[in-house]
């Protein structure tokens, strides 16, 4: 899946990490009804956290549909937001639309294997007839397009980290309008500018080993690996903040499932600089979570009641990530 905001963490965050699941199954059902059941590959984590942003905005939660068995929940039904609810709406729209732009980034960088596959060209025209009739996500859409393709090319690159900032705040403004709460643009466009912020330097510090072999401009032109790193966790730490202090000043209903995603989203970025600029494996995560998960399941706390004899096994394997959800846990 694609996008840089992480899920609530099964293991301690249970409940939480069921409501992250509702508005994600709720957005990936709204993008098949949109568009088609292939283009549901696009959802972006990104638009997901924008679809709880906006019932949280609203004070009410989204109408809830038992969706069917699918085999990203263990095949498992679940309670989702219906797909033509705002929130689900919200996610479709974001989630074509971030996924346009990576498409429309990798094309300019001269990336020719997308000439071969039709359906990835095709996303771009997709959310551009999506986002037909919002004019605010049009622009945004625009914005975010430019800022990856013209502004990088220039090597100008204080004017890209502030067109996607930009571009991002006018995402979470539409947001608000959406949820009718027109009066907490400001506070929105805060949140949405420190997560485009964090955004395009976790992705520029991850292709910096990458445009360096290619010839290709990065932010971290010129820094060493330590300086890098530094300036890395300046901006993981700056925008942290930021974003508490904007979730602060809005008056919401999901506060806290919005608070842990921020802060799992800021543990997943201090763990990628740990690394260099890889990402952590989905392996490590379960080793890392392993003894919480046997406790719980001990203890009867995890989803699926998992009994004493078995817990152990299943963290001997390292079950218990927090980046899935698989029949286990």
């Amino acid at each position: 899946m694609f996008g840089l905001m992480r899920k609530p963490c099964r293991v301690h965050q249970p409940e939480l990490a069921d409501e992250w699941m509702k508005y994600m199954c709720g957005a990936c059902l709204a993008i098949g009804d949109l568009s088609s059941t292939a283009y549901r590959a696009t959802l972006n984590t990104d638009a997901v956290f924008l679809a709880a942003f906006v019932d949280s905005l609203s004070g009410n939660d989204s109408d809830s549909t038992i969706a069917g068995r699918c085999a990203l929940r263990g095949f498992r039904q679940a309670t989702v937001t219906t797909s033509g609810s705002n929130a689900s709406q919200v996610g479709a729209f974001v989630s074509l639309l971030l996924a346009s732009t990576k498409v429309a980034d990798d094309m300019a960088d001269g990336d020719k294997s997308y000439t071969r596959m039709p359906f990835i060209t095709s996303i771009l025209a997709r959310a551009q007839q999506s986002v037909a009739g919002h004019p605010l996500v049009a622009d945004a859409l625009q914005a975010l397009i430019s800022a990856e393709t013209d502004a990088s090319r220039r090597g100008d690159h204080a004017a890209v980290v502030s067109s996607i900032e930009a571009a991002y705040g006018m995402v979470f403004s539409w947001a608000a309008a959406v949820a009718e709460r027109p009066e907490v643009a400001p506070h929105a466009m805060k949140l949405g500018a420190s997560i485009g912020k964090l955004a395009i330097h976790l992705d520029s510090y991850q292709d910096r080993q990458k445009d360096a072999r290619n010839g290709m401009l990065n932010m971290f032109d010129g820094m060493t690996d330590e300086q890098s790193a530094n300036k890395m966790l300046e901006v993981v730490n700056e925008t942290t903040v930021t974003s508490r202090q904007a979730l602060s000043d809005l008056d919401l209903g999901h506060s806290l499932l919005l608070g842990s995603v921020i802060e799992q989203t800021a543990n997943f970025a201090r763990e990628t600089v740990a690394n260099n600029g890889k990402a952590p494996s989905a392996r490590k995560r379960h080793l890392r979570h392993r003894s919480e998960f046997a406790r719980a399941a001990t203890a009867g706390k995890n989803r699926i009641l998992v009994s004493a004899s078995i817990a152990p096994i299943l963290a001997s394997v390292g079950c218990g990530c927090d980046v899935c959800d698989c029949c286990c846990c």
